[in-house]
């Protein structure tokens, strides 16, 4: 990853009724700063987003493998227009660290 938010998987679902709520379960496990010569306290960050807003964020110690599990029931009425979800990864900073997402999932239900 880099020091600015990497897109890992998205996701974009159109709801069947205009007034449907969504709930978005995202998990897995990503690995902190890998770097053999690291001596701050630097960590990785997972974040959630629709669209462009942020609605879950996740952070881990630095060279830790961390599991993750974000809830968000999305309560906006988006009028059965299509939303997009975002899972995004970062590095916190630091040259020469590496952050690594070891798996994930992301699901949406539709709750009418």
């Amino acid at each position: 990853s880099s020091t600015s938010y990497q897109t890992v998987m998205s996701v974009t679902i159109t709801p069947n009724s205009s007034s449907s709520k969504l709930l978005v379960i995202a998990g897995g496990s990503f690995q902190g700063l890998t770097d053999e010569n690291d001596t701050d306290n630097a960590d990785a960050r997972v974040k959630l987003f629709r669209g462009s807003t942020e609605i879950g964020t996740l952070s881990s110690v630095k060279g830790n493998r961390t599991g993750f599990y974000l809830v968000n029931k999305d309560t906006n009425n988006h009028g059965g227009n299509a939303v997009t979800y975002h899972l995004k990864l970062k590095r916190h900073q630091g040259n020469n660290q590496v952050s690594v997402m070891r798996g994930s999932s992301l699901l949406i239900q539709e709750i009418i």
